[in-house]
């Protein structure tokens, strides 16, 4: 008893607790000796002190997260001036982050290739403020009046980021922004005078697609949009099956050129090369067909009509499923 307490004591001393050693006496009759008094030592430790100190040291060890938790916090919040890339849903309007969320409501003016889309998404999370302004931008030649605008609206933004030193968002038609989208031309005047660019991640139909392909896409090709002009666009088919190798091939497709667009390819790629048409992505009727070209030119073929965009991948001509 007297070899445990000493023990106990050598741990109080290193958790610098008060303890107290009572002695009290007491004979027992022994077989051997019974005259023989056994000494019975307790130990009395302060137990109310120890329990203090643990609620002490764990109200310290909340508060430091708890502060250190604000700090990171605040570091995250901070906003600097510049433009930044924000990326939207590409169908579902759940697709969007924390973060995209925080850099729209706390942006002075967001460029957008649509207007209306992107005021449906910041009253969807209530995201406006009365010092947000929505300015379009877009790059369509076709609509002279609109792309004149644009270029008008382009000195706006440069201004709002250049001279006031705003924080802007660009944000797109869906996805990313600057890819098959005007976006490009004010990250290049941005970059061009100085102006800080950062981004904010999110959805891609280009990568979505490529995920759910079930083709090998560790290297691919990405086209766009291909041409609505026929001779082009054959043009453009024959020069990506040259150049493929072990890549895949991806591109936009309008639903009302699709049909034309699968004969061509079935034309040039041959009707057992592997392809995946990825249509309507995160919404509520997203499907795919994938397979080998000349079994889903028969499918769409009998589709009275094609609905939605679709994203197109096409596999490496060495691909198998066997």
């Amino acid at each position: 008893m007297l070899k445990k307490a000493r023990s106990l004591s050598l741990l109080c001393h290193k958790k610098n607790y008060n303890f107290t050693f009572s002695f009290p006496r007491n004979t027992c009759n022994n077989n051997k000796n019974p005259t023989t008094k056994h000494q019975f030592f307790s130990i009395n430790i302060f137990h109310q002190q120890i329990k203090k100190k643990q609620i002490i040291n764990k109200l310290i060890n909340n508060s430091l997260e708890e502060h250190n938790n604000e700090e990171e916090q605040k570091e995250n919040n901070k906003i600097e001036p510049g433009l930044y890339v924000v990326g939207t849903p590409i169908g579902n309007l759940q697709d969007i982050t924390d973060r995209a969320k925080f850099i729209l409501q706390n942006s002075s003016l967001i460029a957008c290739e649509d207007t209306r889309t992107t005021r449906k998404i910041l009253n969807y999370y209530k995201l406006t403020n009365n010092q947000q302004q929505l300015i379009s931008f877009v790059e369509n030649k076709n609509a002279t009046s609109m792309y004149n605008q644009s270029k008008k609206n382009l000195e706006i933004i440069i201004k709002k980021l250049n001279q006031e030193r705003q924080v802007v968002s660009l944000v797109s038609e869906c996805g990313m922004p600057a890819i098959s989208d005007p976006g490009w031309i004010l990250v290049k005047h941005c970059h061009e005078i100085g102006i800080p660019v950062f981004t904010v991640p999110g959805p891609s139909s280009v990568t979505s697609a490529l995920s759910i392909s079930g083709f090998n896409c560790n290297k691919f090709i990405f086209e766009g949009f291909l041409s609505s002009i026929p001779k082009k666009r054959r043009k453009l088919l024959l020069e990506l099956r040259e150049i493929q190798g072990e890549r895949c091939i991806v591109f936009f497709e309008n639903p009302n050129r699709l049909k034309q667009t699968i004969n061509d390819c079935l034309e040039i790629f041959g009707e057992d090369r592997y392809f995946a048409l990825c249509f309507e992505l995160t919404k509520l009727f997203e499907r795919v067909q994938r397979g080998k070209l000349g079994m889903i030119n028969r499918m769409i073929a009998n589709e009275e009509e094609v609905r939605g965009e679709c994203t197109i991948v096409i596999s490496p001509e060495t691909f198998t499923e066997e």
